[in-house]
């Protein structure tokens, strides 16, 4: 059952260290998911961290230090022979992303910078050749960095050792303003929801600079470094900070720990009112827990997840399991069953009470399949429709849960609506479609889209056409197809320009120059070929075939329903939002972004029209060749000697009626941005009722600058905010000025509130945090001395200042933790000798895991790294589940 919280954040260390017990090294002693595992000698972390890491794993511990997983990655050899196949595959697979040639050259809407990505391949490639990259992280961190620039969610890769482990901070952020009004600081969560509870007998202290940093600039940065697939910097802040609509699907973003890129080893925080939160450890999470096996060294470690040697692993095989693993369309229930939970409130997630728990409508299944949730606002007659993703188990249950609420809403006498649409990340198109059309059901949504024209699609579509043309013409052809919905067959889609079915691959195909590439004739989904709805959506779209409903009216007009986003709607979000606004006249509401005035996007993830992968392009090939051997050389090899899990990209490009602008590239300011606030943040009624304020009661709620943005209107923007404007919106810092008097000090030890009575003096006096050795009073009945540090690779030792016993040295991980005795050779060195000094770990329990896609040629995108329901999410979450047992 989720609870309130109450945690001061500078009392993360007091409270780790009380659940983070060193265990004994003795082996009778099982550690607990709880405990640190015991430290790795630098002899260990030279030549078998690997193995001593999974070594730990086997006995339980899923997430370490980032320095721990950071020691074994880095002893991985990079094997160049694997590494060019593996160039030569990936470039294959990029000849099918529809935005190649606008990332190269982008127009001046686009707000994140130009990349060239088949050109950084080749780059890569050649530092490969050349012997600059000779580890496997070094190279895998090139690509994936190459991949991210595309800020495409479409566009994901999978595979090798980024894909075994990632990294994250040990706690939640959060970004809000004080007033709505006064540019946003970032805060600890836990701080901010503690100031809540404390009846204002305290207020939340912001971040004021992290590793000496500025913490607008640090955050700026770490953002633009991590920014999983958004279209402008203020959608890749709101990636960083907490949201509850995140925490009930299970998601983690960049900050909390699906980070593929090592942060570091430690870093520290100064908060506005002077207390200093030192020493914090950046960690490491396992992201799978099938991963979980026997690895001696780094050997066996890279034969496992780069080559994967150890499963019999070939291209046909893998392909296959691909294939087989998702072939079960989508559940379609005959009845409605009882939900598992009637609120978010009963989910484990310890957040998620910013739902209200007396929701009106509830999807079947809530959280375990069912995503909907509706809700009646007491202060006013609004109504709002809550949808974290169009990815339900059930289609005819969230499509009937849609119905319901639009039932239940004017038959209580509901004016306006609100449609929450934070975090949602994608999903089935046909199901967003589906619940447009009982929105209104007299506009027929265009939803045209288009794919780049290059010799493997007129391979693939050439060959696939002819082959059902002719299995029309004789029914018993030797391969069994399904055409139902498959990408490559062009009798299939519409043409949008005349409505009509193409009747060849050549009329489809094209292509059509704009700009510097070529494209396929903009196509249409036929909604009303119920073979076609079943194969996408497993059921057919309200309002299309056996569900038309020639009387049916639109509930509400669209001056009555705004959408609410935090710009990270992805994908068949965007679809949604755009047949809502573009097509429907809908306006929309942003909440959140950098710290600064004017517009923002309502719709910065991915625009893409169509998620495809790898894998099911190997398997396009594969029958293709089957079909037709002739073909097998216009199409690339695809056999391969490594392991890649998923590896997507954006077949089609969303484009509006009469035209061929890719709208991935367009510039859409919401019609009105709001700041997030302590009272809204984490309380999704306030939110809910600012949001409906701010559009029809008191515009005066909109951040400074972002309404009659002319770019919210139904014009498309290739040109975007000016410099000057860009300028003028960022204004002055958002932070403080700190120390007041200029004097430099050590952290402070005031006491901070929180539960036990616990306060910064326990934490600044634990062994291992790092001290003043001009403040010795800071450290307590401890020292203040030179504490040993070894490097994991040479094993040189350093020293800095840390906090000890008296009789003698802690560790040199600045550990959380406390030794209950002296330990010689342990982690409580006698005589203040460094010999066989020990680093030491910290652990907390989480899972990354990938979910199935779908179909494999089922419209629909991936969610975002996901974590599993029923185990601590966090480090947060661990401290939160230590004090609730």
């Amino acid at each position: 059952m989720a609870f309130p919280l109450s945690l001061s954040a500078a009392l993360l260390l007091s409270i780790l260290a009380s659940l983070f017990q060193t265990p004994s090294l003795a082996k009778s002693s099982i550690p607990s998911r709880r405990q640190a595992p015991p430290a790795l000698s630098s002899r260990d972390v030279a030549q078998d961290a690997c193995g001593t890491l999974f070594n730990w794993l086997q006995a339980n511990y899923t997430v370490f230090t980032a320095l721990q997983v950071y020691d074994c990655l880095i002893i991985v050899p990079l094997n160049h022979t694997v590494a060019t196949q593996f160039i030569s595959y990936y470039k294959d697979t990029l000849e099918f992303q529809s935005t190649l040639a606008y990332l190269k050259d982008p127009p001046a809407s686009y707000q994140q910078p130009a990349v060239d990505l088949l050109a950084g391949l080749d780059r890569i490639q050649g530092q490969v050749d050349a012997g600059i990259l000779t580890t496997q992280y070094d190279f895998e961190l090139a690509v994936q960095t190459l991949v991210y620039s595309a800020h495409d969610s479409h566009l994901q890769l999978y595979a090798g050792l980024t894909d075994v482990f990632s990294f994250g901070s040990p706690f939640y952020v959060s970004s809000v303003s004080e007033d709505g009004v006064a540019i946003p600081k970032v805060y600890f969560t836990e701080d901010l929801i503690s100031a809540q509870q404390s009846g204002g007998q305290w207020n939340a202290s912001a971040i004021h600079t992290v590793n000496g940093q500025p913490a607008t600039d640090f955050f700026t940065q770490f953002a633009a470094e991590n920014s999983q697939g958004y279209l402008e910097p203020h959608a890749d802040w709101n990636n960083l900070m907490y949201s509850p609509a995140s925490d009930i699907q299970g998601l983690v973003n960049a900050f909390e720990g699906s980070s593929p890129f090592y942060p570091g080893d430690v870093f520290s925080l100064v908060l506005e009112n002077g207390t200093g939160v030192p020493d914090l450890t950046w960690l490491a999470v396992i992201n799978d827990l099938s991963n979980v096996v026997s690895i001696a060294n780094y050997s066996d470690f890279y034969s496992y997840f780069v080559v994967d040697d150890y499963d019999d692993y070939t291209a046909a095989s893998a392909r296959r399991k691909k294939r087989d693993s998702v072939t079960s369309p989508p559940t379609v229930s005959t009845s409605s069953t009882a939900p598992t939970q009637t609120s978010w409130s009963d989910t484990f997630f310890p957040l998620s009470l910013a739902y209200p728990q007396n929701p009106a409508v509830v999807e079947p299944n809530l959280g375990d399949g069912g995503v909907i949730t509706g809700y009646f606002l007491e202060e006013s007659s609004t109504g709002v429709l809550s949808i974290p993703n169009f990815s339900s188990d059930d289609v005819m249950a969230f499509s009937t849960t849609v119905g319901n609420f639009l039932q239940k809403s004017k038959a209580s006498g509901v004016k306006k609506i609100v449609i929450d649409l934070q975090q949602n990340w994608g999903g089935l198109t046909l199901l967003a479609t589906d619940t447009f059309k009982q929105f209104f059901p007299t506009i027929d949504p265009f939803g045209g889209s288009r794919e780049r024209a290059q010799k493997y699609a007129y391979a693939l579509g050439n060959t696939y056409t002819n082959y059902y043309n002719a299995s029309l013409l004789n029914p018993n052809q030797s391969l069994s197809v399904d055409y139902s919905n498959n990408v490559w067959v062009a009798p299939l889609f519409l043409d949008a320009a005349t409505g009509q079915n193409f009747s060849s691959w050549a009329q489809y195909f094209g292509p059509h120059q704009d700009g510097l590439d070529y494209f396929t004739t903009i196509q249409r989904d036929n909604l009303s070929s119920i073979p076609f709805d079943e194969a996408s959506l497993g059921a057919v779209v309200d309002g299309y075939a056996n569900r038309t409903n020639l009387t049916a009216v639109s509930p509400y007009a669209a001056e009555d329903i705004i959408i609410l986003t935090d710009a990270l709607c992805a994908s068949t979000c965007t679809l949604f939002v755009e047949m809502m606004h573009h097509e429907a006249g809908v306006r929309t509401v942003v909440a959140g972004g950098r710290p600064q005035v004017g517009p923002m996007q309502a719709l910065a993830g991915t625009r893409g029209a169509r998620y495809y992968e790898a894998a099911d392009i190997d398997s396009d090939i594969f029958l293709a060749e089957a079909i037709n051997v002739s073909v097998t050389a216009d199409l690339p090899d695809r056999d391969i000697e490594f392991r890649i899990d998923v590896a997507s990209f954006n077949l089609r490009d969303q484009v509006r009626r009469g035209e061929n602008f890719p709208l991935q590239f367009a510039y859409e300011a919401a019609d009105c941005r709001i700041f997030f606030t302590p009272q809204t943040f984490n309380h999704y009624a306030a939110l809910w009722q600012y949001a409906a304020d701010a559009i029809w009661t008191n515009p005066k709620l909109c951040v400074q600058g972002s309404t009659n943005q002319p770019s919210a209107g139904n014009t498309t923007d290739t040109v975007g905010p000016t410099a000057a404007e860009k300028a003028s919106w960022a204004g002055k810092r958002s932070y403080a000025e700190f120390p007041a008097n200029g004097e430099k000090r050590s952290p402070s030890v005031s006491r901070i509130h929180g539960v036990h009575g616990l306060d910064y003096d326990s934490a600044a006096r634990t062994p291992g945090t790092s001290c003043a050795p001009n403040d010795p009073r800071f450290c307590g009945a401890n020292i203040c001395v030179p504490s040993p540090r070894c490097d994991p690779r040479t094993g040189a030792f350093s020293t800095v200042p840390q906090c000890q016993f008296p009789c003698g040295r802690l560790c040199p991980m600045k550990i959380l933790g406390q030794p209950t005795h002296c330990q010689a050779g342990g982690f409580c060195l006698t005589a203040n000798t460094p010999t066989n000094a020990q680093k030491c770990q910290l652990t907390r329990t989480t899972t990354k895991q990938k979910v199935p896609v779908g179909l494999p040629n089922q419209p629909q995108s991936k969610p975002p790294t996901k974590k599993s329901v029923g185990q601590p999410q966090s480090v947060g979450d661990l401290i939160m589940e230590g004090i609730r047992s």
